[in-house]
């Protein structure tokens, strides 16, 4: 799960895999009641440019999904706009300068102004579990995955892979 923090409590995202998840809002104040928010495999919860937003979706025996939406917290009552659906479920993501950086299952996105684009598609990286993100800068962008590292450039849309080679095995 995930949670994030409000003033006067705090956002809970739960991911069971194939068994579903939720978003919820649990107040600070025990006299008051959870509030179910969204049904949905909930991964990340974050801030970005003085707004709430979380990653869901999921993958499961060949089924992908997965989107981007927006939380508006005003008064404690949550409504969700979704910003971009991927059709393919979110692993990893990042911030950087005025953008957000998403790897999903088999594609990579870069949101910018509640807009998207689709940087690279159906990667190699498919069933390899991207699982983070740093960023230097939009040309050295590098996503662990498993078995390695993958150095993103955005701007040229190429890639390369990266594997340690143990010197024992060489």
């Amino acid at each position: 799960g995930c949670e994030f923090k409000l003033p006067k409590g705090r956002l809970i995202g739960i991911n069971k895999g194939e068994w579903g998840g939720s978003l919820s809002y649990k107040p600070d104040d025990s006299t008051q009641k959870t509030i179910g928010i969204q049904s949905g495999n909930i991964k990340f919860i974050f801030s970005f440019q003085g707004k709430i937003y979380f990653l869901e979706g999921s993958a499961h025996l060949g089924m992908r999904r997965g989107a981007l939406s927006e939380i508006d917290t005003t008064n404690s009552i949550f409504t969700t706009n979704m910003v971009v659906n991927f059709h393919d479920a979110p692993n990893a993501y990042a911030i950087y300068e005025d953008k957000i950086l998403i790897a999903t299952s088999e594609n990579f996105f870069v949101v910018k102004n509640r807009n998207h684009e689709l940087v690279f598609k159906k990667a190699f990286w498919s069933c390899l579990y991207p699982n983070s993100i740093a960023v230097l800068d939009e040309k050295n962008v590098f996503m662990g995955i498993r078995g390695g590292i993958v150095k993103l450039d955005i701007p040229a849309k190429t890639m390369k892979f990266y594997k340690y080679i143990s010197s024992i095995n060489k």
